[in-house]
């Protein structure tokens, strides 16, 4: 009788979102997994992403302007128990990383930011993004501000924290592999230092995965399974 050897192998890595505190992933659209082993969760917000603007050419003016904008905001969100105005860092669905957003081009000046719903059992998607607009819709900004609005997404604050659960529900997919392919000489596995994705499942519910590759090595051949 042949004996076969099968190896195992996963590196525990924590690989963070980016390089320092918290960060936000944004999940605007609905994806496709590439792997076999995912984690459905509750997203951790509704997010609406809002942009001030102000072409004033006086400059002193225009950036007084916008400061008291962002004040007004802030002081009308805390208002509201379940809404907070984001101003971290944010990752955008191609994994993108961006900061707390400003730009001036010409006299125009502008700073991007999100207005965040938490999300709870009880939460309806739709409910939450007319409570959102509805805050900030109302509000009335100082001088030449003007308020842009963009499209409501999911918000997921540091998916990081899901490594773990989903490195061991991976060991366990490999395990099972394993157990099945006895005529295997080897199975490895690669990418697990990668980060920790997020695609939208429905509702605001969204699978988180990593996109990792497992390699069988059998005496006769080499096939790879994403």
């Amino acid at each position: 009788m042949k004996s076969w050897f099968i190896f195992i192998f996963i590196t525990l890595l924590v690989f963070p979102a980016y390089g320092g505190g918290k960060a936000l992933i944004i999940v605007s659209d609905f994806g496709k997994e590439i792997v076999a082993t995912t984690l459905e969760k509750k997203a951790d917000y509704v997010a609406l992403p809002i942009t001030l603007t102000n072409d004033r050419s006086d400059t002193k003016l225009k950036y007084d302007e916008l400061k008291k904008s962002v004040r007004l905001l802030e002081n009308r969100v805390k208002k509201e128990p379940k809404i907070i105005l984001y101003r971290g860092p944010v990752f955008q669905p191609n994994y993108n990383y961006s900061k707390f957003s400003f730009s001036s081009s010409g006299k125009k000046s502008s700073l991007t930011m999100y207005v965040l719903f938490q999300i709870n059992d009880n939460t309806d998607i739709f409910d939450a993004s007319a409570k959102l607009e509805s805050v900030i819709r109302n509000l009335s900004f100082p001088g030449d501000t003007d308020l842009d609005i963009e499209s409501i997404s999911l918000g997921v604050m540091e998916p990081e924290k899901y490594r773990k659960e989903l490195l061991e529900k991976i060991q366990s997919h490999i395990q099972e592999t394993a157990s099945v392919l006895k005529n295997s000489q080897k199975i490895t596995v690669s990418g697990l230092e990668k980060p920790v994705r997020v695609v939208q499942s429905g509702g605001t519910k969204v699978n988180l995965f990593i996109d990792y590759e497992l390699s069988i090595i059998s005496n006769t051949t080499t096939q790879e399974i994403r």
